[in-house]
């Protein structure tokens, strides 16, 4: 059973390093499930996979984390990015041997 969770890992990530060589990105849906100062941990509920939007890829604001560690709130346009909330994603990052994905905001 482990060797087939590691089999499923491996194969994610390959398939996640093809979609971040490609042009025209894939818009993936997923749910924020952890926030941090530094990114938003999200997950794709369909393919049970996970990574991080990090701080430094929330473009066009400062976004800074609330009070409670439960959002990250854009300074000037006041858009928040809540536990919970449903949102876009695309690769943007793969690092096999961390097996790590990166994530950013859809446009």
């Amino acid at each position: 059973m482990e060797a087939e969770r590691e089999s499923q890992k491996v194969k994610l990530l390959e398939f996640f390093d093809r979609e971040v060589a490609r042009k025209k990105k894939t818009v993936f849906a997923a749910v924020i499930t952890d926030v941090r100062n530094h990114g938003l941990f999200v997950e794709r509920p369909d393919a049970m996979t996970s990574g991080l939007v990090h701080l430094t890829t929330l473009r066009g604001d400062l976004y800074l984390l609330n009070n409670a560690g439960t959002a990250l709130i854009g300074r000037r346009s006041k858009r928040r990015l809540d536990l919970g909330q449903k949102i876009s994603v695309v690769a943007e990052k793969v690092d096999r041997f961390k097996r790590q994905i990166d994530f950013r905001l859809a446009d």
